[in-house]
Order: structure tokens, then sequence, then C-alpha cells
């Protein structure tokens, strides 16, 4: 399960029973991948504390907080290049899709695939 910052209140009129049920979903789950940027970070470690693997990521400046960091976001062209930082290896990204939140997106799915 990965649980990220994201705009679910838009999608989710009624926002505490959709984050009630992602909290018990986490419960069950045996690896959690978490952006610390969440605004709900505290109740998100809180319900995965059972797993038997919790990954955190954040940007540059959650460095000694996280597991894995993106940081050096740039332009390229008509790309979004940016670096992640995992066990003090530094891995060069480049995506199509803009904005930084797709930064976080891409972490995610890089941190998720290199878990399976």
């Amino acid at each position: 399960m990965i649980f990220g910052k994201t705009n679910l209140r838009e999608f989710n009129p009624d926002f505490n029973d959709y984050l009630d049920s992602k909290l018990a979903f986490l419960k069950k789950c045996e690896t959690v991948i978490v952006n610390y940027e969440t605004d709900y970070l505290e109740a998100v470690l809180a319900a995965a504390k059972d797993a038997n693997k919790i990954l955190t990521f954040g940007n540059e400046s959650l460095k000694d907080k996280v597991d894995v960091y993106y940081t050096n976001i740039h332009r390229e062209n008509a790309c979004l290049v940016f670096d992640i930082v995992d066990n003090g290896d530094k891995t060069t990204f480049r995506t199509r899709m803009m904005g930084d939140f797709n930064v976080q997106n891409a972490t995610a799915a890089i941190i998720t695939a290199r878990v399976l």
C-alpha cells in the first residue's frame, strides 16, 4: 500500500470515512510505502506500525528522516529530471509528466518496483 500526499478531499466528499477505510487497510499490509509529506503522517504511521516493512520517502529537506529522498528537480527540454537517493546511492530519472507532484508519484512507483 502506498500512502501519499494527494488532493483526496476533492474526490471524496465524506473524506473522514475514506481516510478511516485507508487506515484500516494499512493495518493489514505487509509492506507500506509512505510519503513523509502527507498531511496525515502520524495517523498513517500509527496504522502501519505492525507492517513487516515501512519505507518512507520525501524531499531532500527530510533526508535525515526518510529512507529515500528526491532532489535536484529541474527541467531538461520536455522532461522533468530528478535524482532519487536510496541508501546513499543516487540515480537520475526523467519523466515527461510535469509537476512536482509527479516527482512524488514517480518516487513512490520506483520504490514499489524495487520492493517487488
